[in-house]
């Protein structure tokens, strides 16, 4: 198995998504607002959290925008929550690029 075998196979890369948006958000969105506290802030730092946040910014599933809506985190903050995440994997994408592809 060379250094690049793992490129050649996507499959654990779509398992691994499919478990993180099926079971583990799922799971701390639950524990959290029963528990509350650190894991409260710790789901509120998830990328689920921020983009319901503001996709909730265009109407709730009850109304329209004019009604007053209950945002998980606060809009501005989940916008920098997200993209903290796109730098985050587009710098993680260069290192592996470089790293790998580039020598």
């Amino acid at each position: 198995m060379g250094p690049n075998e793992d490129v050649k196979r996507p499959g654990a890369a779509i398992a691994l998504a499919l478990l993180w948006t099926q079971g583990v958000v799922t799971l701390l969105d639950t524990l959290a607002l029963q528990v509350g506290g650190v894991l409260e802030t710790v789901d509120d730092l998830t990328p689920d959290a921020s983009a319901v946040s503001l996709t909730e910014m265009f109407g709730a599933s009850g109304g329209g925008a004019d009604v007053e809506m209950y945002f998980r985190v606060d809009p501005a903050v989940s916008a920098l929550v997200l993209v903290c995440y796109a730098v985050a994997f587009f710098l993680v994408g260069l290192f592996l690029l470089r790293h790998r592809d580039v020598r």
